[in-house]
């Protein structure tokens, strides 16, 4: 499937899963969760994008491997904010190293509970 082709929730899904496992997809439920949770204390998305995060977080994260190597080497998210497009990337490939970079301390570390709460990342 193609990013073009991805209209609602369930074919972001379906775009997400076709790149990863069934693992990486419940990791993301519940980076999800955890995403809408803190976004009541402070602004990490647009408010409204929360209905579509599927398709506005978690799919047009999960593009950039479609457009870069497997065998690329480190990934970097320099101001990664609420962890998009990184944790979304770290998740989907825990075999490779991604780097989270993220200068206020507040989102820093916000950042590091989403990644304990998906697990392993």
């Amino acid at each position: 499937m193609n990013i073009s082709r991805v209209r609602d929730e369930q074919s972001a899904r379906s775009f997400v899963k076709n790149l990863s496992s069934a693992e990486a997809v419940e990791k993301l439920d519940l980076f999800l969760a955890a995403l809408r949770e803190e976004n009541t204390r402070q602004n990490l998305v647009a408010k409204p994008t929360l209905e579509i995060a599927w398709q506005r977080h978690l799919a047009d994260s999960a593009q950039l491997l479609t457009h870069v190597s497997r065998e690329t080497g480190m990934w970097m998210d320099l101001g990664t904010g609420a962890g998009l497009p990184g944790l979304v990337i770290a998740i989907m490939r825990p075999d490779r190293p991604v780097m989270l970079v993220e200068s206020r301390r507040r989102r820093d570390r916000l950042v590091g509970a989403h990644g304990r709460r998906a697990g392993p990342v």
